[in-house]
């Protein structure tokens, strides 16, 4: 669970990412971490506690300063998830803390009888939390870097209006999209956890039905349908791995 917890901790610090078009500002940058070292701060204080922060620190300040170089947002935002977890999965032994801070743990457990926030999160499987909440913010954030990469890559992003030759974005299409593919991933993903499999050609259905007008316009419907299989089959596959090993 430790390392659940810690892969956790770096996606919850990248969700201010989810809408922005434009490289992360210093004052956020700052945030996300101050964010990862408060959190980080629940563990142990040992030699690879400081270690991890040390690198989580460097490596936010490198891909801070490749998105300022970077014309691909999307690309950039998700390698630098996979180089974090690749490094920090390999050399676990280096960077990842053994243990929880056991005083911070001490004080649940001794409030328990006196606090009901206390007793109910001494109830909680926190192992099964952490690999839930994995596979939803992995659906939630950075399964949109993916696809939003796939459509930018391909030109496959909605239109607008023609002004001339060129033809400008609608942002607000493209993020009523996004947000739609979020409840959508999440809807499929806990159904398939609950063993609900038929409940996800409904919210494929409902979908369609919202945007039937629309479907009149090819491309707009392509958009759509492309959208939605890619959507799909990524919480398809992280739901039956994460249930995999519940």
């Amino acid at each position: 669970m430790v390392f659940i917890y810690f892969l956790n901790v770096i996606l919850i610090s990248r969700l201010g990412f989810g809408f922005r078009t434009e490289p992360v500002s210093k004052s956020r940058l700052t945030g996300i971490i101050i964010f990862q070292i408060l959190f980080l701060f629940l563990f142990e204080i040992s030699i690879q506690l400081i270690f991890s922060i040390i690198t989580l620190a460097i490596l936010d300040l490198l891909f801070y300063w490749i998105e300022g170089k970077s014309n691909n947002l999307n690309l950039i935002r998700w390698l630098s998830l996979i180089i974090t977890f690749l490094i920090f999965g390999i050399l676990s032994f280096i960077y990842i803390p053994k243990n929880f801070n056991s005083i911070f743990f001490n004080l649940i457990k001794d409030t328990e009888s006196s606090s009901y926030i206390s007793a109910v999160l001494m109830k909680v499987n926190w192992y099964k939390f952490n690999l839930i909440l994995f596979g939803v913010l992995l659906l939630l954030n950075e399964t949109n870097f993916v696809i939003r990469y796939f459509f930018d890559k391909f030109k496959l992003a909605p239109q607008m209006h023609n002004l001339g030759e060129e033809k400008m974005l609608d942002n607000k299409e493209y993020n009523t999209g996004r947000i739609i593919g979020m409840i959508e991933r999440i809807l499929i993903f806990f159904f398939i956890l609950a063993g609900e499999y038929a409940a996800i050609g409904f919210i494929i259905a409902a979908k369609g039905f919202t945007r039937f007008r629309e479907l009149d316009n090819r491309d707009f419907a392509e958009y759509v349908l492309i959208g939605t299989l890619l959507s799909s089959l990524s919480a398809i596959t992280i739901a039956l791995l994460i249930k995999s090993v519940l």
